[in-house]
């Protein structure tokens, strides 16, 4: 992909032909200069909400995804699991990466895109 969009647009065919979403809301859509930012809200057959953020960096040889957020919550809001790369729990062997497995679990993870998250889900 060699723009922002074409980028935004990939993202929305992941979440149309996938089986599990059965719809989703674009929150924001941006591009300033060579960054942009994205946020969706899908609701999933299970009832289940995934919230999805993701910020890039656009360079003449394409997209760059630098920081992302996948945050699965049960329909009365209750975390399910989150992955993200927010840069705290320094401790973890694949910082910044992180999976929050509960609210007081939080164990290493690697870097994930949406496709990857909708396929563990």
């Amino acid at each position: 992909m060699k723009d922002e969009i074409e980028y935004f647009t990939y993202q929305k065919a992941i979440l149309t032909q996938n089986s599990k979403v059965l719809h989703f809301e674009v929150i924001k859509e941006l591009n300033i200069g060579d960054e942009g930012y994205y946020r969706y809200k899908i609701l999933l057959a299970d009832s289940s909400i995934l919230e999805v953020y993701q910020k890039f960096q656009v360079t003449p040889s394409g997209i760059i995804p630098k920081r992302y957020s996948y945050h699965l919550q049960s329909s009365t809001g209750e975390l399910i699991i989150r992955w993200d790369n927010a840069p705290h729990h320094t401790e973890l062997q694949n910082f910044p990466h992180h999976i929050h497995k509960n609210e007081s679990l939080v164990i290493s993870g690697d870097w994930i895109d949406l496709e990857s998250v909708l396929g563990t889900i």
